[in-house]
């Protein structure tokens, strides 16, 4: 993005993952938790976060994988929400983009 941006442009940049709400971090539940063969699932969005196979696999066996895996990543140097939407729009998962925006 250019630096002369509108003031009411989001630099989701610049908010730190922790901020990430209770109904959002649900919602991406929702959505990643599911096995799915169609769509990117949270295994995914793992992988492009850095986290290990034995890290994914030990992470499976929670409830909420997706949880366990925001709760983790967030605590890493540089985990925005801009690069939590990048992961997702790199995995395809514009509907989660589209949908989750409105709540951030």
């Amino acid at each position: 993005m250019a630096s002369s941006k509108l003031s009411s442009e989001i630099d989701y940049e610049a908010i730190p993952a922790i901020a990430l709400n209770f109904s959002v971090r649900k919602k991406l539940g929702l959505y990643l938790n599911p096995t799915n063969t169609v769509a990117s699932d949270w295994t995914d969005i793992a992988e492009r976060m850095g986290f290990t196979y034995l890290e994914i696999k030990n992470y499976e066996k929670r409830e909420s994988p997706t949880q366990r895996l925001l709760d983790e990543w967030q605590t890493q140097p540089g985990a925005t929400v801009g690069k939590l939407l990048s992961f997702l729009e790199e995995a395809e998962r514009k509907d989660i983009i589209s949908d989750l925006k409105g709540l951030i």
